[in-house]
C-alpha cells in the first residue's frame, strides 16, 4: 500500500476541481456544486484518502467526527 499525506489529497482535489479552492464560505469551508459525472473523481478522492495513514489526521474530536461523516456521505454519493 503506498504512504498518501493529506497534502497529495489537497493537491488532487485542486487538480479535479478547479474551482473548489475560490468556492469557499465566509466559514473556510468549500460550498460547490457536484455533477453526476463527477462521481468517478468524487470515488478516486476517497479511495485515496482512505490510505492516508491515521495518525497524519490530526484534527480536534468534533473535526474527526465531520471528517469521517463526510467520507461516508461521498461514498454514498457515488
Amino acid at each position: 500500500m503506498r504512504h498518501i499525506v493529506p497534502s497529495q489529497v489537497v493537491a488532487l482535489i485542486e487538480q479535479m476541481f478547479k474551482n473548489s479552492v475560490r468556492q469557499a464560505d465566509h466559514q473556510g469551508f468549500g460550498k460547490f456544486w457536484l455533477e453526476h459525472e463527477a462521481a468517478p473523481r468524487v470515488s478516486a478522492i476517497v479511495e485515496m484518502v482512505k490510505e492516508i495513514p491515521d495518525y497524519l489526521i490530526t484534527v480536534e474530536a468534533g473535526e474527526y467526527s465531520l471528517f469521517r461523516t463526510s467520507l461516508k456521505v461521498l461514498e454514498a454519493w457515488n
